[in-house]
């Protein structure tokens, strides 16, 4: 049986599609699947921790210690998306410096990386999303989930806003403020906000209709660190967004796909 082996680096959403892309593939074509993950990276912080220390992923999956070599693979792949069918078939396969989705060329229009646009889940997509529902998470994390979602209702929402990436810094939270205003006023917001300038201007701007996330890990300033918190944080984040009646993201953000693909929600819609 050939193999895939994938190097994983960057953020959560930038190890975590890749990775279960190649789940998805590996199983379709009867694949073995060699991962290895870099530790976390949060907005350009390098953390101490990587994704093995939350996820639990499927039996398939066999974690390497150590950075995976070129050795035996016959086929790279670098900087793209794209894989070739007959190297699926055929080929021990190296990925590395890859940080979306991969789909074989008769997949091609399945996907775009980091859309920017209105999209809808594909059978392609939805196959990604039943990969993804079977990845489990530690017990700590479930709880923090359940403690905030029991909050929800049926008007509930929620809202991903990312500011502090450089690619995101046209993102305002006076932007955000008139896209609330549009909102009807029976219905409460989930925020989630990498900025917490952002997320108290708008607490004090819609009071008790603003939702965060209850009692986080590391305490209510614990936004973007290097340390553990941050990312237990986040990774609850993708989940909690996921939840609610509604969901709008963020344009080109990794963890609002994450959190849409996690959803009930067939339309990808956004806020910005």
């Amino acid at each position: 049986m050939t193999s895939v082996k994938i190097n994983v680096r960057s953020g959560l959403g930038n190890q975590i599609l890749p990775l279960i892309s190649s789940i998805y593939l590996c199983q379709k074509y009867n694949k073995n699947l060699v991962y290895y993950c870099d530790i976390l990276e949060s907005c350009d912080l390098r953390t101490r921790v990587t994704i093995n220390d939350f996820f639990i992923f499927p039996n398939i999956c066999q974690k390497s210690a150590y950075l995976l070599t070129s050795n035996n693979c016959s086929t790279i792949i670098e900087n793209k998306n794209i894989i070739n069918i007959n190297a699926l078939i055929n080929d021990n396969i190296l990925i590395q410096n890859c940080f979306h989705l991969f789909v074989t060329e008769s997949e091609i229009n399945s996907y775009k990386p980091q859309p920017k646009k209105n999209i809808i889940k594909t059978d392609y997509l939805i196959n990604i999303q039943k990969i993804l529902h079977n990845i489990d998470l530690i017990d700590e994390l479930k709880q923090k989930i359940i403690e905030t979602t029991k909050l929800f209702d049926k008007n509930t929402i929620s809202i991903h806003y990312r500011g502090a990436e450089e690619s995101c810094l046209n993102n305002t939270k006076y932007q955000l403020e008139e896209f609330i205003n549009s909102i009807e006023l029976e219905k409460n917001i989930y925020l989630s906000s990498d900025c917490l300038d952002t997320e108290l201007y708008i607490k004090n701007k819609f009071g008790s209709r603003i939702l965060t996330i209850v009692n986080p890990f590391g305490g209510d300033n614990n936004k973007v660190s290097e340390n553990k918190e941050s990312i237990m944080n986040a990774i609850c984040e993708v989940y909690i967004l996921s939840k609610t009646e509604e969901f709008y993201g963020t344009k080109g953000s990794s963890f609002t796909f994450l959190s849409w693909l996690l959803s009930k929600h067939n339309i990808l819609k956004f806020w910005n």
